[in-house]
């Protein structure tokens, strides 16, 4: 008949059910490296020439141009923190400038994503810029870094009397005096 030993056969090792799922795994894997290595490639990042390029279109007023070279080369291709604020700077003030407000607003948003303490600059940005990144900015955020530098003294006190209370604390005398007895009911 057939001159294999089933005892010394791979096959006949393993069950019929793990052979299958064996290979199913093997073609999972095989499957999943082919799909990754034809769309994992990074995007190319982005250099300073696109920002320029932008803000070249934004001082002539081709506000539509400013925004499809962005769209080319999005802020999150940026490398550095200022080229990603620069360029969703430029996507809001073209957007402000073609009236989409909303989008303005969003792009807003993205700057302070990046750049939590980003500030417009009022006498060169728009005046509806610097209100979108005013109201952008959490009601507390506004009040508390509003130029005054009193919030970092404060801080700086709070740590310092915070060091010093430790070790007054470690000697003083924690334990419990002696309460009186209270005074015993009469039964019934």
């Amino acid at each position: 008949m057939n001159n294999v030993d089933t005892r010394t056969s791979p096959k006949a090792r393993l069950p019929r059910i793990q052979r299958w799922s064996a290979i199913t795994l093997v073609a999972h894997v095989v499957l999943i490296v082919v799909a990754l290595t034809g769309r994992a490639q990074a995007p190319e990042p982005c250099t300073e020439e696109a920002i320029a390029k932008a803000t070249t279109s934004y001082d002539l007023g081709r506000f539509r141009e400013t925004l499809a070279v962005l769209r080319e080369c999005p802020p999150e291709n940026f490398s550095a923190k200022r080229h990603r604020v620069s360029a969703h700077r430029l996507r809001a003030l073209s957007f402000i400038a073609s009236d989409s407000l909303t989008q303005a607003r969003h792009a807003v948003r993205a700057i302070l994503r990046h750049d939590s303490s980003f500030r417009s600059n009022p006498e060169l940005d728009p005046p509806l810029f610097h209100e979108y990144v005013q109201d952008a900015r959490p009601r507390w955020y506004s009040w508390l870094y509003s130029g005054n530098e009193w919030y970092k003294w404060t801080g700086r006190v709070l740590v310092v009397g915070g060091i010093a209370a430790v070790p007054i604390l470690l000697t003083r005398d924690t334990s419990v005096p002696d309460l009186p007895e209270p005074p015993a009911f009469p039964g019934p």
